[in-house]
């Protein structure tokens, strides 16, 4: 019995040891092929690049909407222009600035005295550049395909544009961008600045404000309409930076001479032509 006894006990010491190995076994086996854990810095390295690869912009969405500074296009550059805006674009057409002297091909004008952009649609009567007939602005873009046009606005109802209401202006804006671009595919799209205006009485009778004062809302409006030309990538034109004199305001020198401190004389669409030829966009 005593033999048994013992035989019995060194039995039960075996299947311990034996399921104790096991169990060391299966505890290694488990950790080899659970995915290991990196440390705090190899977890930020691979997080960054993760966050890179998924954030990483286009080529387009790194580059500015403004044009920078560039060689002289030349006359060619600036005859491929197509231009529409306010008085201040049309204007133009009277000073013989552009080729075809005041009976060019390249002014969008207006039916009426101007165009308000906050007031705009697609059917808005404008006169066909080159049949000089009335027609809707859907319709004219459409049949010009122009290869690239300049817009210019703000001016009119330029308080409001650049107060509470500028969501309006700017909506409108985009508006007249995405119905450009639905005739037109083809068409480049350049957003120029509002201009400044000259310290004259009639700025303060017109707007109740000062020319300062106007020009610091211009400013603020401008930057509006870079950061739209961004959101719909289209080019942006700085051109306000030309036509401002040391004051802030715009020199005297470059008014018609209606003194009304807005309209210009063809010594300022001289100096912004050779901007737009100096800040041209690039060729694809």
């Amino acid at each position: 019995m005593q033999l048994l006894h013992k035989v019995l006990i060194i039995l039960i010491a075996l299947l311990t040891v034996s399921v104790l190995i096991a169990s060391v076994v299966l505890i290694a086996v488990t950790a080899s092929a659970r995915p290991s854990v990196p440390s705090s810095e190899t977890k930020k390295e691979t997080d960054g690049q993760d966050s890179q690869t998924d954030t990483k912009p286009d080529d387009k969405s790194q580059s500015s909407a403004q044009l920078p500074p560039s060689q002289d296009a030349g006359s060619s550059y600036q005859d491929s222009l197509t231009f529409f805006g306010e008085s201040t674009t049309f204007h133009m057409i009277a000073r013989g600035v552009l080729s075809g002297g005041t009976a060019t091909q390249q002014v969008i004008k207006p039916v009426d005295t101007t165009i308000t952009l906050r007031y705009f649609d697609k059917d808005v009567p404008v006169i066909h550049p080159v049949s000089g007939e009335s027609v809707p602005f859907s319709d004219c873009i459409a049949d010009l395909k122009p290869e690239c046009i300049v817009l210019t606005f703000g001016i009119n109802g330029v308080v409001g544009n650049s107060g509470s209401s500028k969501n309006v202006f700017l909506a409108q804006y985009e508006t007249l961008i995405d119905l450009i671009l639905e005739k037109s595919p083809g068409t480049v799209i350049i957003l120029q600045d509002t201009f400044p205006v000259a310290d004259v009485p009639q700025i303060e009778d017109t707007f109740g404000l000062t020319a300062t004062e106007l020009n610091q809302k211009i400013a603020g409006l401008n930057e509006s309409v870079k950061q739209l030309a961004e959101q719909k990538s289209v080019y942006y034109l700085h051109t306000f930076e030309i036509l401002t004199g040391p004051d802030g305001n715009l020199p005297k020198s470059y008014l018609q001479s209606s003194q009304d401190g807005i309209h210009l004389n063809e010594e300022a669409y001289q100096l912004i032509l050779q901007y737009i030829r100096t800040h041209a966009y690039p060729s694809t």
